[in-house]
């Protein structure tokens, strides 16, 4: 996925605050792929995840995985959070136990 190559390179930069978001759109890129969730412009991260609710009823943890990413991606981009390798690895390694869930 181009999310998930952006996001490595980002990583290589040491801009682990870009390196999070590309993980966050490499997310909603795969849910979207799996169509368990319908992306758009004017959705809110909260819509996201009541979507996903709705949607992903039968995949356990899914849910959670999603909102703890939805969770870490807001307190580094619009908080004062900062972003280190640990915030970007366990980030993406939510991200690969969702993709080992989903159908």
């Amino acid at each position: 996925d181009e999310w998930i190559a952006l996001a490595r390179d980002f990583m290589k930069r040491g801009d682990h605050r870009m390196a999070l978001r590309a993980w966050f759109l490499a997310n909603l890129s795969f849910l979207g792929s799996r169509e368990l969730l319908a992306i758009s412009r004017s959705k809110t991260n909260l819509d996201y995840l009541r979507e996903l609710r709705r949607r992903a009823r039968s995949v356990s943890g899914l849910e959670g995985l999603f909102a703890g990413n939805v969770r870490s991606f807001e307190n580094a981009w619009y908080g004062r959070h900062p972003v280190g390798d640990e915030d970007v690895n366990l980030f993406a390694a939510n991200f690969e136990r969702m993709r080992s869930l989903a159908p």
